[in-house]
């Protein structure tokens, strides 16, 4: 018998690596679905953008929507076009080995599914995980409430 869920939770745990680690690692990241009893140890995160694009988005998101115009056109739609193309590179660096508990997780008949992004390390809470693409869409659009949430390890506060 299948049971039922109102909201099936998949949670992408993000913990400092170890001094020994290189320095370009971000975090150590653990996958899982507690309702479903699935865990996975999906390895190290380093940076998935580059710097150009952190400040491509960050112009993109904080000075494009202030001033629109026509001259600024082809840059934002370069822009644009990057999105899915990071969504992708963040989805592979947090679910690369973790793809069969991703596809259980989305999978299940849950009536909701939400992603948490829970860490202490604020390298790994920067990043834009509203993103996560699948290859197909934004895992943000395949639901109908907002998937990424920014958690403080500990503190059982959603990040605003």
């Amino acid at each position: 018998m299948v049971q039922s869920f109102d909201l099936l939770d998949l949670t992408i745990e993000l913990t400092a690596p170890t001094k020994d680690i290189s320095a370009d690692v971000i975090a150590s990241i653990t996958v899982h679905c507690e309702a479903l009893g699935l865990n996975h140890l999906a390895g190290l995160l380093t940076d998935p953008l580059t710097p150009q694009e952190r400040a491509d988005l960050r112009w993109y998101l904080e000075d494009y929507i202030l001033w629109p115009y026509e001259e600024f056109s082809k840059r934002s739609k370069r822009i644009e076009a990057l999105l899915p193309v990071i969504g992708q590179r963040l989805y592979q660096a947090a679910f690369g080995g973790a793809q069969d508990l991703v596809q259980s997780w989305q999978m299940h008949p849950a009536s909701q599914h939400q992603i948490s992004i829970v860490s202490t390390v604020p390298a790994a809470l920067s990043l834009p995980w509203e993103l996560l693409h699948n290859g197909q869409n934004f895992l943000v659009l395949m639901a109908p409430r907002p998937i990424a949430q920014p958690v403080e390890k500990g503190s059982g506060r959603t990040h605003q």
